[in-house]
């Protein structure tokens, strides 16, 4: 389980520096997002005792490039951390490879971030509570989201909106993607909300919306 960061152009592999176990994820992130490095996850569960925040100029986040399934990077947030376990504020940052699960609100975009893009993510086992909204991905106002061949599992948002993804007032694209066994008070797969919003190609399967 280590986290290894390349800065400078995020194109180029080469030149990793090693950041250290689990443990020390959310300063490695911190360091890497300030100059819109590459940061590669190895192989691993890295459960978090408090959030990790993406801000400044950005990051693109990378599992291995033949890991799928259960052999995903997996980022988690225990009780004690405040959600949403990932916060993204950078102006653009991507996401590949990585499953985000098992954490109060997981991952939550904010206004200020232009571009996000989720390819082969997941998102299982989150759930919200009453001082929440959504459980496994929030877009919030202004913000742009693409999703691309992700799988969204067995997310709860017991009292409110959006299980899987909730998108309010952004943009989102959603492309090859799978919604399965998702619960929520209202879209248990996709709750949009004067938000431009692109489906395609994707597959909603044993999703319960409870209203």
């Amino acid at each position: 389980m280590e986290a290894s960061a390349q800065h400078g152009n995020t194109g180029a592999l080469s030149g990793l520096h090693p950041f250290g176990p689990a443990a020390r994820l959310p300063d490695a992130i911190a360091r890497a997002s300030a100059v819109h490095a590459v940061l590669a996850l190895k192989d691993g569960e890295f459960q978090l005792g408090q959030q990790i925040s993406l801000a400044s100029m950005g990051l693109s986040l990378q599992g291995p490039v033949d890991a799928e399934g259960s052999a995903l990077p997996r980022i988690s947030c225990n009780a004690t951390a405040s959600p949403p376990c990932v916060s993204v504020s950078a102006s653009h940052a991507s996401f590949a490879r990585i499953a985000f699960v098992d954490s109060q609100q997981a991952v939550a975009v904010r206004p200020s971030t232009r571009y996000v893009t989720f390819v082969d993510c997941a998102f299982e086992g989150n759930y919200g509570s009453a001082r929440t909204i959504g459980a496994a991905l929030v877009v919030q106002a202004s913000a742009a989201v693409d999703l691309r061949r992700c799988v969204f599992r067995d997310n709860t948002a017991q009292q409110n909106d959006g299980a899987a993804v909730l998108a309010l007032f952004a943009t989102l694209v959603v492309d090859s993607c799978r919604f399965e066994r998702n619960s929520a008070q209202n879209g248990a797969a996709v709750y949009a909300l004067s938000t431009s919003l692109h489906f395609a190609n994707s597959v909603c399967l044993r999703n319960r919306a409870r209203e």
